[in-house]
């Protein structure tokens, strides 16, 4: 007797605790967790980059004169003497308000490349050329304000310089020259030329139209 009523206590237990276990399991079972769709889901749209007009000045060409000072190089600076050092720059590139060619305000990218060319240096015959050329180019104006400051500028020169470029003249010891909607100004100073005499200032005229006609010939 007491070994069945012992029998029957410890089945009593066991239904027990295993009712207890399933009453904990379905307890945990009742513990919601946020659904993968209750977390906000960062939406990325992805459209059509809104279409920019890429201005003129930023065309193949004004890119490379932008990068480099390739318009004039060692070999046609040297044949102003019979031998030569050349010191090559790089290019300077600046936002300014006016031109190099013109007095009037108007905003502009420039480039400007400055050349040294010494003949005999450090002797006593040493001479001394410097070249600069300078690249404006038109910052997003409409080419019709660019055309007037050049015929207002062009109308004021000394003189008008032909066979380089789309036109040129020569102001103030420079020449300056346009090609298409980009304007060129060359500058040459020489120590051993006199820009104070007719003589001398014909020299660099003319020693700047080779140059211009150099740099078109390297024109890219």
């Amino acid at each position: 007797m007491r070994k069945l009523l012992s029998l029957i206590v410890s089945v009593g237990c066991l239904l027990t605790i295993t009712s207890c276990s399933r009453s904990k399991a379905s307890s945990s079972a009742e513990v919601k967790t946020p659904s993968a769709a209750a977390t906000p889901t960062p939406q990325i749209t992805v459209g059509t980059p809104e279409s920019t007009t890429v201005p003129s000045s930023e065309s193949k060409v004004v890119r490379s004169l932008t990068n480099n000072c390739g318009l004039l190089g060692s070999r046609e600076l040297a044949s102003f003497f019979p031998s030569a050092e050349v010191v090559v720059p790089t290019p300077q590139v600046s936002q300014v308000k006016r031109t190099v060619f013109s007095t009037e305000s108007v905003s502009a990218r420039e480039v400007s490349c400055v050349y040294l060319v010494f003949y005999h240096p450090g002797k006593k015959d040493q001479v001394l050329l410097q070249v600069t050329y300078w690249v404006d180019l038109p910052d997003q104006i409409t080419s019709s304000v660019w055309s007037q400051v050049w015929a207002d500028a062009a109308s004021k020169a000394t003189q008008a310089v032909a066979g380089v470029g789309d036109q040129a003249f020569f102001e103030d010891g420079r020449l300056s020259f346009k090609k298409g909607s980009v304007y060129v100004t060359v500058e040459a100073v020489d120590t051993q030329i006199n820009t104070q005499t007719p003589a001398g200032e014909n020299q660099q005229r003319q020693q700047e139209k080779k140059i211009a006609l150099d740099a078109l010939d390297r024109w890219p």
